[in-house]
C-alpha cells in the first residue's frame, strides 16, 4: 500500500467491491484525517474521454450516515471528460483554506450539503465505506478507506482505471 501526502490531488484505494466498469466516475482520493478543521475531502475522476457528467444532486454516503448532497461551490456541477472534481466539506473556508493554491485551477470544486461527511466527520481509526450515488439513486462507485494512515495523508488511487483493491 502506498500512502501519499495530499499535495498532488489524485488517489489510492482499497474497496468493498471491485471497480465498476459501467461508470466513468471513479473515487480517486479520500482525505479523512486532516491536520485540523473542515479539511476532509473526496476527489472524483471522470474517466470518460467524451462525456461530461452533471454531478448536481449526486450524493456521497459515508458509512451509516445520511447522504450528503453534492453541491455547486461557484463553478457549476458539470465535470468534463478526463477531469477531476474535489468535494469539500460544506463549511470549508474557500479563499483562505489549506487547499487554496494547491487545487489545480482546472479541477471542479464542489461541496457537500452538510458541514461534515457523516454526522461528525470521517473516522480516523476505523476503515469505513463510502458510496457515490447518482441523481437517480443508483450506486455509481464504492470504496472502503484505510484508516491506518498518518494524519494529513490521504488514500490515493495509483492507477485510476484499475480496481479499488489495496494493491492499487
Amino acid at each position: 500500500m502506498m500512502i501519499k501526502k495530499i499535495l498532488p490531488l489524485a488517489i489510492f484505494f482499497s474497496s468493498l467491491v471491485p471497480a465498476q466498469t459501467d461508470t466513468a466516475l471513479i473515487f480517486s482520493e479520500v482525505m479523512f484525517f486532516p491536520t485540523s478543521g473542515p479539511n476532509e475531502f473526496v476527489e472524483l475522476y471522470n474517466n470518460s474521454s467524451t462525456d461530461s457528467i452533471d454531478l448536481s444532486n449526486y450524493k456521497i454516503i459515508y458509512s451509516t450516515s445520511s447522504p450528503d448532497i453534492i453541491m455547486d461551490f461557484g463553478d457549476g456541477t458539470i465535470l468534463p471528460p478526463e477531469s477531476f472534481a474535489i468535494i469539500l466539506e460544506g463549511d470549508y473556508p474557500f479563499g483562505t483554506g489549506i487547499y487554496d493554491g494547491i487545487i489545480p485551477p482546472e479541477a471542479l470544486v464542489l461541496k457537500i450539503s452538510d458541514n461534515s461527511f457523516g454526522s461528525s466527520g470521517m473516522a480516523n481509526n476505523t476503515d469505513r465505506p463510502l458510496w457515490l450515488i447518482s441523481s437517480l439513486n443508483d450506486t455509481i462507485e464504492t470504496y472502503l478507506y484505510s484508516a491506518d494512515n498518518s494524519q494529513s495523508f490521504s488514500d490515493e488511487k495509483i492507477e485510476l482505471i484499475d480496481d479499488n483493491s489495496s494493491k492499487n
